[in-house]
């Protein structure tokens, strides 16, 4: 039986602006975190799993964006 995935919602203030993304959390202890600009996973290590989607955010808007 396949479990729906439950997202919630990660906000982080960077450079006056507020930035949104979602996350969620798998059984085995990963988080993944989704934005419009692309998706980053890692596991808890022993954090909870909004404090692992705020830094994976983080890194998510600290990557350099492709020039059109």
């Amino acid at each position: 039986m396949t479990e729906s995935i439950k997202w919630k919602e990660v906000r982080i203030p960077i450079k006056g602006n507020i930035v949104r993304a979602s996350y969620s959390l798998s059984r085995e202890g990963l988080v993944t975190v989704k934005t419009q600009h692309g998706t980053k996973a890692a596991h808890r290590a022993g954090l909870s799993a909004a404090t692992v989607a705020k830094i994976l955010l983080r890194e998510l808007t600290e990557l350099p964006r492709p020039r059109s």
